[in-house]
């Protein structure tokens, strides 16, 4: 899954995200850092049930487009 991080710090927007997570659906559904790419520090994984129970991981990366999209409103 690729994630894009319009505003703020993208670790504590992933911390703001988890909170949520463990607050409305499920603790175990929480996004972890996990080294998919190496050197690229915000990439994660999350575990979640299927309907059928069977168990998908989903990984993750989130790029940091906060710059592109503030100098494109400043124009």
């Amino acid at each position: 899954m690729l994630l894009y991080n319009t505003l703020g710090d993208i670790f504590h927007n992933v911390e703001f995200l988890n909170t949520k997570i463990k607050e409305r659906i499920s603790k175990q559904e929480i996004l972890y850092q996990f080294n998919l790419i190496d050197g690229f520090q915000y990439s994660y994984i999350s575990s979640h049930q299927r309907i059928s129970n069977s168990i998908i991981d989903i990984y993750s990366s989130v790029f940091d487009y906060k710059d592109i999209i503030e100098k494109k409103w400043q124009k």
